[in-house]
């Protein structure tokens, strides 16, 4: 007999023995032997982040020195240590300006909520994917041309303890919140559900669309469109129905609905935005109209969508 040291929150046991691990399934023993390798490899990903972040700042260097080396070369003079002062305040201000400028679009557009109150149906494993996603949000609107105020509603400790590993009190345009979407916005909201009958053909800056931050949906089929009828905030789906045809689900992940909207905004095209975020495999599109068939071009191949409720 061996011991296999895998560590898990086992009470005071701290790792599993042989005679524990027997007692548990094969995906368990899986899950936790991912676990002890993640734990092993976590000071080598930090190593490799910090040398990455040297590089850069290397690289920053090389480029001030460059830069110095230039000015010395057309002027013959070198670069004084208040002309250096100068030019990092000169960055930093335009790093200033770009940031008002995110912002004022974020402030103009329409808003996004992303309703977090679902603790009571996820996993651990669920909460931790809906940090993911709600990081790859962040991701998405801090690189568009026309971003949007992210507002994350109903957040629960566990899952903020996950959000703030990724820093998002610093995440520009993004507000948390502990409550309910009621009252947060002083846009009309619109929860988007595919179970609802009205169907999201414009986007309108006056709006701020909620979605379900329910990370296995299929497991909960109509959970949020009954909570917005409860409430009565309006209800509206994505037409995804009416341009392609998914293979498996019509259900997309938080980011991928997220993605859809952005798109959206910025293509002013539904087949193309649907076209740009849904991987082909996973779509056939159907005989909607020639036009807009013509703007359904070829999509890359991308990670594994479902469909928004």
């Amino acid at each position: 007999m061996y011991e296999v040291k895998i560590h898990c929150n086992m009470g005071d046991k701290g790792a599993i023995t042989s005679e524990n691990a027997s007692k548990l399934s094969k995906n368990a023993l899986k899950r936790l032997r991912r676990d002890e390798h993640w734990e092993k490899i976590k000071p080598m990903k930090r190593r490799a982040y910090r040398e990455r972040r040297k590089v850069r700042k290397q690289a920053l260097q090389e480029k001030e020195k460059a830069s110095e080396e230039g000015n010395r070369e057309t002027t013959g003079e070198v670069m004084s240590e208040e002309q250096r002062a100068l030019l990092r305040s000169q960055r930093k201000s335009l790093r200033e300006a770009k940031l008002i400028e995110f912002l004022d679009k974020a402030n103009s557009n329409f808003e996004i909520i992303i309703d977090c109150q679902w603790d009571h149906l996820h996993t651990e494993k669920a909460t931790k994917s809906l940090a993911q996603q709600i990081l790859q949000c962040y991701g998405s609107n801090k690189r568009s041309s026309n971003p949007v105020k992210m507002v994350l509603t109903g957040v629960s400790d566990d899952l903020l303890s996950k959000l703030k590993k990724t820093n998002v009190e610093s995440w520009n345009a993004t507000y948390v919140e502990s409550g309910d979407y009621i009252g947060v916005s002083k846009k009309q909201l619109v929860y988007l559900s595919s179970d609802a009958d009205e169907v999201l053909d414009e986007l309108d800056s006056n709006c701020a669309y909620i979605i379900g931050g329910i990370v296995d949906r299929n497991r909960h089929k109509g959970a949020t469109h009954k909570k917005a009828v409860s409430q009565n905030v309006r209800t509206m789906k994505l037409p995804i129905k009416e341009y392609i045809s998914l293979s498996h689900t019509h259900v997309l992940t938080v980011n991928h609905v997220f993605d859809l909207l952005l798109e959206r905004c910025k293509l002013k095209s539904w087949p193309a935005a649907l076209d740009k975020v849904i991987p082909r495999r996973k779509k056939a599109f159907t005989d909607h109209s020639e036009d807009d068939a013509c703007e359904c071009k070829q999509v890359k191949e991308g990670e594994e969508t479902e469909e928004n409720e």
